[in-house]
């Protein structure tokens, strides 16, 4: 049984549910969570029959992976590069830090890293893939997500774009749709509250052949993922991307990944999410169109 770490164990975040299905006395993984840390260490106290750690490091040591899930990605770099320079699997959340810079600079590192949406490994993907072949191409795509907040959904929508799309992005156009009171407000990471809590986010991102609409709804009672296009052959009616278990198959994909020591999906999928979430952000900011490198 290899040993992994949990920095970043809220009760309303992925890493507390991941652990728990890794944890459940019926799970097949090969791995367990044995250790966490959280910058509240009673946070971390409310996951039971884990070692709570006073430290990032401390985790990092005693574990075979770690899995960095705290709220905010700017945090990831700080938190994921101790472990990668020691050549221990990181999986991290989405999107993987706070700008694609700091994505590439632990890419570059060497060591196994991936990240991404439990969407990211959702089969309905892949047939939409498939879908988007058979119908000769895109021309126009949308991917659109309900929650509480774009700071943790938004990063969804772009996950099943990213993953559906067989192109590379160019430009992002992003602006607020409305204004709504959330019904069920998360706490925030202050430098996200002023932009994007209370409203709705659209962006359109161009590519060199199509467009795709990436929206955020904030209406917590609404919340659903789903994927749409008009090809150059028919259309594809907005599909549900989200399965019933698709916690089961993201920890059984972060199981394989921490034995194997192999990315489940390239790479450059996480870190274009990244690079999309940060020009959305940019845009939101400038109230203009960001180029994307």
């Amino acid at each position: 049984m290899k040993k992994i770490g949990v920095l970043g164990v809220c009760q309303r975040g992925h890493g507390y549910y991941y652990a728990k299905l890794f944890n459940a006395q019926d799970s097949a993984c090969q791995c367990r969570v044995t250790h966490a840390w959280h910058a509240e260490r009673a946070v971390a106290e409310a996951f039971q029959g884990v070692c709570v750690c006073d430290t990032p490091q401390a985790v990092i040591d005693a574990v075979d992976g770690v899995m960095i899930t705290t709220i905010d990605p700017c945090e990831y770099p700080d938190l994921a590069t101790p472990a990668l320079e020691q050549n221990k699997p990181v999986f991290l959340n989405r999107p993987m830090a706070g700008d694609p810079a700091s994505a590439r600079r632990m890419v570059e590192i060497g060591s196994p890293i991936w990240a991404g949406s439990p969407l990211s490994v959702s089969p309905v993907l892949d047939q939409l893939r498939d879908r988007v072949r058979e119908l000769g191409g895109l021309r126009f795509f949308t991917s659109t997500v309900g929650g509480t907040t774009p700071l943790f959904y938004l990063p969804h929508a772009l996950s099943v774009a990213t993953g559906v799309v067989d192109a590379t992005p160019r430009r992002v156009t992003a602006s607020k749709i409305h204004d709504a009171a959330f019904t069920d407000k998360i706490e925030p990471v202050p430098s996200e509250a002023e932009i994007l809590d209370g409203t709705g986010v659209t962006a359109i991102i161009d590519y060199d052949e199509f467009q795709g609409a990436v929206t955020f709804q904030a209406d917590a009672s609404s919340m659903g993922y789903s994927f749409g296009a008009f090809c150059r052959d028919g259309v594809i009616e907005p599909t549900d991307t989200c399965t019933d278990d698709v916690f089961e198959q993201m920890v059984a994909a972060i199981d394989r990944f921490v034995v194997e020591e192999e990315s489940p999906t390239p790479i450059d999928l996480p870190v274009t999410v990244c690079a999309l979430y940060s020009a959305v952000r940019e845009s939101l900011r400038t109230e203009a169109p960001v180029e994307l490198n």
